[in-house]
């Protein structure tokens, strides 16, 4: 069941508990003695979609949910790779990738926020090979899915690591971009 006709089935169940407890009530109101049998099929039918809805609401998917296969391999053969094959994954080649590296190594962002935090972040190489290879890529390599198979990070990471680094590489805006200033003479 698509997730739009799972959502469609559930509003229809809650409009139909809302009917029945509304039918209910004005039974209640008219009190007539003739309508047991019919408040019986009513208080019936009002229990089954409530356990129907309580059912709905218990599933958090409507079709079966699988993760993404994920492998590390790319990212431990990345480093062993040509200069030029390197350079179609990250748009830099080794000598500059390693140069970026030894610049943001130690940045703060890189960092865990406390010190007793149960995990420290990945490898700094990680994030930057990562984000570059996110800014390099385009159309459907430039999926969240493709980097959480090639790197095993989940789907969240890929964007925080692309925010790490351009953190990271901001500080250091000024100290590698300048615009040139013309001298204009009048004359």
């Amino acid at each position: 069941m698509s997730p739009s006709d799972f959502q469609k089935l559930r509003n229809a169940t809650t409009d139909v508990i809302f009917q029945l407890v509304k039918a209910r009530e004005v039974r209640e109101i008219s009190s007539a003695d003739d309508v047991e049998d019919d408040q019986d099929t009513t208080n019936d039918l009002l229990r089954h979609r409530v356990t129907l809805r309580n059912a709905l609401d218990s599933v958090r998917y409507s079709v079966p949910h699988v993760n993404v296969a994920r492998s590390s391999a790319h990212h431990r053969t990345l480093y062993e790779l040509g200069d030029e094959v390197f350079r179609t994954f990250t748009r830099v080649n080794k000598a500059t990738f390693y140069i970026l590296l030894d610049l943001l190594r130690d940045d703060v962002v890189f960092r865990s926020r406390n010190r007793g935090a149960r995990k420290p972040q990945r490898d700094v190489a990680i994030q930057l090979a990562v984000t570059l290879e996110r800014y390099g890529a385009y159309g459907n390599g430039n999926s969240v899915a493709q980097f959480v198979r090639n790197y095993n990070i989940g789907a969240g990471t890929v964007p925080t690591y692309v925010r790490r680094v351009q953190k990271a590489l901001l500080r250091y805006y000024t100290s590698f971009v300048a615009l040139t200033s013309y001298v204009v003479s009048c004359g």
